[in-house]
């Protein structure tokens, strides 16, 4: 058997003990324990109280142990530290000299002893209160069906319950849950007089019971499966809830029971406040027309039946901006889960964040004191696409291969798609190696990963030398100067209509740029290094 040592940084707790994957903290206050850890959604809790030892009570965190519940509080017959494992002592106890029970002495009859209770009223926002706890003890197995049957109760009072009931059962019954009635189906040992005639000996529950005999996290003998108890009860009205449990006829065999973090609730319905977002995403909004928000309905209700529940949008962002996949949430018979799909719809329009809210309308009273089922989801335009391809270029006519790149930017996502075209064929792919035998002009389009948005440009390709027979020297950074592609180094000459020289450069360099030129029609002279003469008429529009 191997033995593991475990620790834990949780802020606001200061002691731990641990050993195995079961880790216990025994310094927290009962209102901490309360509010901080048992309430779940929709619970208010007030006057909250403890009686019995401090170090009999505690929150629990299960880890990776067999308890089925992951942290909680823990309330026990001895320490609650005691209930870390493994489980290497058959009989552990731990006498806190406490009293027992009256609610627990009446439940079978019993004389109880070192009780441990937690009791609190509140207030529940719809009509049922539910928790999930696990019971476990040392007194499995040798005290089933035995005198000394450890017990324990969740019991509830308030409007329209009678009396005081305990909501600790054995689903289905009206059995309540001890180490009697939930058990591996034998009686215990002789020596503690086991009587199947005790009206709390059951041994046909066994499907409900975990044997931790030399279990690794645990250190009880046995347990339960993870159980539920709830009850209906009247939204906006006041209950009394008392969780306590102690030994019966004598104080050893430690026992307790676990309740699970945030389980205690009274939320008819639970709604992602964080929905779950497929596809694009900006600082947290959602990309138009190429992601939706998904947001989970979880019912806590009686499954056996449908329900449908209406909401209300509302919110910057117009019935035009987003599609939903129901007008209703409607949960079928057995359907724990509802997904409210909200997809933004691409419109191409510069629309800044907008936002949708959805607030989920109640089919009875709920108190004012909680709030409604809501949530809110931010739409926002994707970036516009663009794409660059890249300089015009020129090469000697059919001398080699000129290799063309775009890139595009902006859109959704990386995965762009590439089309080039040209007068003598086309091509998918984003970088391109081509070989041409005149001026040639190849254009390139872009669309993002959705297929939304689209863009292109053009690249030109010169072969050969290459007279433009226009400039417009305006300052935009277009077209701006003479470029003679190919023609570097030739003597250039530019004449006026009456036959007179405005510029000459025995070298030139692809400068000129018209500077006190007027707009009008010029006649150029190029000569190139072979003493070539080309002669061109020549635009200049400002």
């Amino acid at each position: 058997m191997k033995f593991f040592a475990t620790t834990l940084l949780f802020i606001g707790l200061n002691t731990f003990s641990g050993y195995g994957q079961l880790i216990v903290d025994t310094t927290l206050t009962p209102e901490f324990l309360v509010n901080n850890i048992l309430l779940g959604p929709g619970v208010v809790a007030s006057n909250i109280q403890f009686t019995g030892q401090q170090k009999a009570s505690g929150y629990f965190q299960g880890g990776v142990s067999n308890l089925g519940l992951n942290s909680g509080i823990v309330l026990t017959t001895g320490r609650a530290t005691d209930a870390i494992g493994p489980n290497d002592n058959p009989a552990k106890s731990f006498v806190n000299q406490s009293p027992g029970d009256p609610l627990l002495d009446a439940l079978f009859n019993q004389n109880t002893m070192e009780a441990c209770r937690l009791e609190f009223d509140f207030v529940p926002s719809s009509d049922s209160v539910r928790f999930r706890y696990v019971f476990a003890s040392e007194e499995y197995s040798e005290g089933v069906c035995t005198p000394y049957n450890d017990i324990f109760g969740f019991y509830i009072s308030g409007p329209g319950i009678t009396g005081v009931q305990n909501l600790a059962l054995i689903p289905n019954t009206n059995i309540p849950v001890s180490i009697s009635s939930v058990n591996g189906g034998i009686l215990g040992d002789s020596i503690y007089g086991p009587n199947p005639a005790y009206p709390y000996c059951h041994l046909g529950n066994t499907a409900y019971y975990v044997d931790n005999t030399n279990g690794l996290t645990v250190q009880y003998d046995g347990l339960t499966v993870v159980l539920e108890a709830k009850s209906l009860v009247i939204p906006c009205e006041t209950y009394h809830i008392i969780m306590v449990v102690a030994e019966a006829n004598d104080p050893t065999f430690d026992t307790g029971v676990f309740i699970e973090a945030g389980s205690f609730n009274s939320q008819y319905i639970n709604v992602s406040t964080l929905p779950e977002v497929t596809g694009a995403t900006i600082d947290s909004a959602v990309g138009e027309g190429c992601s939706k928000a998904i947001i989970h309905f979880e019912r806590y209700d009686d499954l056996s039946f449908p329900r449908t529940l209406s909401y209300i949008l509302s919110g910057t962002a117009s019935a035009t901006d987003y599609t939903l996949n129901s007008p209703s949430i409607n949960f079928l018979p057995g359907q724990k889960v509802f997904d409210l799909e909200v997809s933004p719809v691409f419109d191409n329009l510069n629309e800044g964040i907008e936002e949708v809210t959805i607030d989920l309308i109640a089919d009875f009273t709920v108190c004012s004191i909680f709030p409604q089922p809501r949530c809110t989801i931010k739409i926002t335009d994707l970036p516009k696409l663009s794409i660059a391809a890249g300089n015009d270029t020129s090469i000697a006519c059919g001398a080699g291969e000129v290799q063309l790149s775009a890139q595009a930017f902006g859109g959704y996502g990386n995965d762009y798609s590439y089309q080039w075209t040209w007068q003598s064929g086309s091509s998918d792919f984003q970088t391109i190696d081509v070989t041409i035998e005149e001026y040639t002009i190849f254009e390139v389009a872009a669309t993002d990963t959705c297929g939304l948005q689209f863009s292109s440009d053009d690249v030109r390709v010169y072969c050969g030398i290459f007279v433009p027979n226009t400039i417009t020297p305006n300052g935009d950074g277009i077209n701006d100067v003479l470029t003679i592609f190919n023609g570097k180094g030739s003597s250039v000459n530019i004449f006026d209509r009456w036959g007179n020289v405005i510029y000459n450069n025995p070298n030139y360099d692809d400068s000129w740029s018209a500077i006190g030129v007027m707009e009008g029609v010029y006649n150029l002279q190029i000569t190139l290094k072979e003493d070539k003469v080309i002669n061109r008429i020549l635009n200049v529009i400002r």
